[in-house]
């Protein structure tokens, strides 16, 4: 397929409100919120997708579609307990984390509108590229270092982010988004937040050990 001017600008787009907005708002929302409260908000963005695919893609905003957007709001407070935030949680950090999950909808949404032309791969990767080299503009502005602090330590971590987590997850995520729509797609989110509690506890439990042991090694 042959990309037009439009299909640039859109691609563009896509990769502005993904990485430049909802991902970035995204890393300040988890560096101040626990682990767990950001999965779930972040996790909330189906309710947001309904609402926007509604205006966007056609897709009918039904009383059912309602009563889970309501139960989804309550649930959300719920969580967040804004009356006795656990330790770890602030309102700054929770405010960009909802910020994260209504782009991050939007961007689901959006990324529906050309799909069936384009390609799910051919979107996906050139979104994203586009997108992370829009951020380099910001970041030099800002004079923000762009690949310091990554090295041998840490490079298959950032591999397996930017491969398996980034590159093949969104592609499913898309290819779904094209056979069955916006809204069906985006309800594998609400399956995260049964998962991400346990892999924070065994994550964060696994490595505070291996930390601990590295520690009595040099001592």
């Amino acid at each position: 397929v042959m990309l037009t001017r439009g299909d640039w600008v859109y691609l563009t787009g896509l990769g502005v409100l993904c990485i430049c907005i909802s991902m970035l708002a995204f890393q300040i929302g988890i560096d101040h919120t626990n682990a767990n409260l950001a999965s779930v908000i972040i996790c909330s963005n189906p309710v947001f997708v309904m609402i926007f695919a509604h205006f966007m893609v056609g897709d009918r905003f039904t009383k059912r579609k309602a009563l889970v957007l309501a139960v989804s709001i309550l649930g959300l407070i719920v969580a967040a307990n804004p009356f006795g935030l656990a330790e770890g949680n602030t309102p700054y950090g929770i405010l960009f984390m909802v910020i994260a999950s209504v782009t991050f909808g939007l961007y689901t949404t959006a990324g529906k509108l050309r799909i069936a032309r384009i390609g799910g791969i051919p979107q996906t990767c050139l979104s994203f590229i586009l997108g992370s080299i829009a951020m380099l503009v910001p970041m030099g502005i800002m004079h923000k270092p762009i690949i310091a602090g990554i090295g041998m330590g840490n490079i298959l971590v950032v591999i397996y982010i930017g491969v398996l987590v980034t590159g093949v997850g969104y592609l499913c995520y898309f290819l779904a988004i094209d056979s069955c729509g916006p809204s069906n797609a985006s309800i594998a989110f609400f399956l995260k937040p049964m998962f991400a509690p346990i892999i924070a506890l065994l994550v964060l439990l696994l490595g505070g050990r291996m930390a601990e042991k590295l520690v009595l090694q040099d001592i």
